[in-house]
């Protein structure tokens, strides 16, 4: 992995971003509010190119409310002009979170919030730990549990605890920091420009006797979109189902004739009853001799479920198979509204097909 290493001024260049040129746009579905921001940076002798002159990034922003969608998105399209530099988005949060939770593979990965050391490594140790982790979709943290007073029966710890879910669409790394009211702030890196793979000024090493070496063309220099999500959440709804679904992107829609049929307005392709238990795939068979449809989840938590997959229509038949979807011999009970009803062991993949086949 390529750590970050921060330079010895890095604290002078975090700085707010200066709004120019509001622009508010109202549509029929959606609202958004656009402006031109710049990040004004007194470059170090350690960014290039070095220079003693302010260096001015611009960073175009929109914000967008869809309607009767209960987050707010964020695009910004970062124009780049410097090398060996990380640049953040950061969401302030009015408390001060123990833990944060990260979009895993096949889980949800609960980590301490960790005061470390901000660059020189400590005693004993060879670099600097990292607080910041990987995630996929997103993250998100809570307000801590309240103390619980065994002696009055006060259950004030199970009451349900504010939150913040930050989606994104392809940026790996996050963090949770402190600030300087002693609150906590999600850190989401929006770019990372690396022109150094080694350097001998490397603060976060104790020892670098590597030889230098270069990594051009990893500088980032360009412009770059990126896109966020704010969403609000607590402790009991969680609402990783909305962080996943700005990952994955909108559905797309297609013209086509008017059909005969009896779908209703609305509805469900397939309905779990744990927002927990991810569906990662509805699609047709790979064997094109097969009816019906292949349908995989994950539950993601640390412990076992059981889980209820509602479609949108009864099959007869409902087969437990592989992932490369042969058949195990495991067939389950199907309800009259064409449910399904199994136990998910945490972090498994489980896949099923629908059909209407007898044999």
């Amino acid at each position: 992995a390529l750590n970050f290493s921060p330079i010895g001024r890095a604290i002078q260049i975090n700085r707010r971003l200066d709004a120019e040129g509001l622009l508010e746009i109202r549509g029929e579905h959606a609202d958004r509010l656009c402006y031109a921001a710049t990040l004004t940076i007194d470059a170090a002798p350690e960014m290039e190119p070095a220079s003693a002159e302010l260096i001015t990034l611009r960073i175009d922003v929109e914000l967008m409310l869809l309607r009767d969608v209960p987050r707010l998105d964020v695009r910004l399209m970062v124009h780049n002009t410097l090398a060996n530099h990380r640049l953040r988005a950061f969401f302030p949060l009015p408390f001060a979170a123990e833990a944060a939770n990260y979009d895993g593979h096949f889980e949800i990965i609960n980590r301490p919030v960790q005061d470390l050391p901000a660059i020189s490594p400590p005693d004993g140790w060879a670099e600097t730990p990292l607080s910041a982790a990987p995630q996929r979709a997103f993250i998100a943290a809570f307000a801590p549990q309240p103390p619980s007073d065994p002696l009055s029966g006060d259950e004030s710890y199970a009451l349900t605890r504010p939150g913040l879910l930050v989606g994104n669409r392809g940026l790996p790394e996050a963090e949770i920091i402190f600030s300087e009211n002693g609150n906590t702030e999600i850190a989401v890196t929006v770019l990372r420009s690396v022109n150094w793979l080694s350097r001998a000024d490397v603060a976060t090493r104790a020892r670098n006797d590597q030889q230098p070496m270069r990594a051009d063309g990893l500088a980032m220099i360009g412009s770059y979109d990126a896109e966020l999500s704010i969403i609000p959440s607590d402790s009991r709804t969680l609402n990783y189902t909305d962080g996943w679904a700005f990952s994955e992107g909108s559905f797309r829609a297609a013209l086509t004739t008017i059909d005969d049929g009896s779908l209703p307005s609305s509805i469900s392709l397939i309905r779990s009853s744990a927002s927990i238990f991810r569906i990662s795939a509805v699609k047709l068979p790979e064997d094109s001799a097969r009816d019906g449809i292949i349908v995989r989840g994950c539950n993601m938590s640390d412990e076992p479920l059981t889980i209820t997959l509602t479609p949108w229509r009864a099959f007869s038949v409902v087969d437990v198979v592989r992932l490369d979807e042969t058949e195990t011999g495991g067939r389950l009970a199907v309800e009259a509204d064409g449910s399904i009803e199994f136990k998910a062991a945490p972090h498994r993949i489980l896949t099923f097909w629908f059909h209407d086949s007898l044999n």
